[in-house]
């Protein structure tokens, strides 16, 4: 192969929009799931919707019913 010639595999223009969007969904969808898994975090934390309190062998578990 001269260095002119490239090892390269033929695509699209709407092959490469469409893995342009998946990556962008993907993106999107691992932000969406970080930040509600954060925000259920910080309610837990705060306790803010536990209205029970599970006792098991001396430990305290706030729950919500």
């Amino acid at each position: 192969m001269d260095d002119d010639e490239q090892a390269t595999t033929p695509t699209s223009d709407s092959t490469i929009k469409t893995l342009s969007e998946l990556d962008l969904r993907t993106k999107k969808a691992y932000q969406f799931k970080t930040s509600v898994l954060e925000r259920l975090r910080e309610q837990r934390n705060s306790r803010e919707f536990c209205d029970l309190v599970l006792r098991a062998e001396n430990e305290k578990f706030n729950v919500h019913k």
